[in-house]
């Protein structure tokens, strides 16, 4: 599990942070009821009409192992960690 306290994920682009989500959802097959949100949420951030919050963004991150962030193609160039 990712500690998402560790990062500063107001650095995290929304287009990485929908990819995020998506590779959670297809590749984990996490539900967005398992997120917290409803499936019309989910579609809203695909579509770019809603962006992904903070929060979200950590409970998706939630259900990915270290080694499966470090790896995906999904990680921010430029991820920094919180001092």
């Amino acid at each position: 599990m990712v500690d998402c306290q560790l990062y500063d994920l107001s650095k995290i682009p929304n287009d990485v942070r929908v990819k995020i989500i998506n590779y959670v959802m297809e590749s984990k097959r996490v539900r967005a009821r398992d997120l917290g949100v409803t499936l019309n949420l989910i579609s809203m951030i695909r579509s770019g009409k809603r962006r992904v919050t903070e929060d979200l963004l950590c409970r998706a991150m939630s259900f990915l192992s270290l080694m499966s962030w470090l790896n995906s193609s999904v990680k921010s160039p430029r991820l920094s960690l919180r001092a």
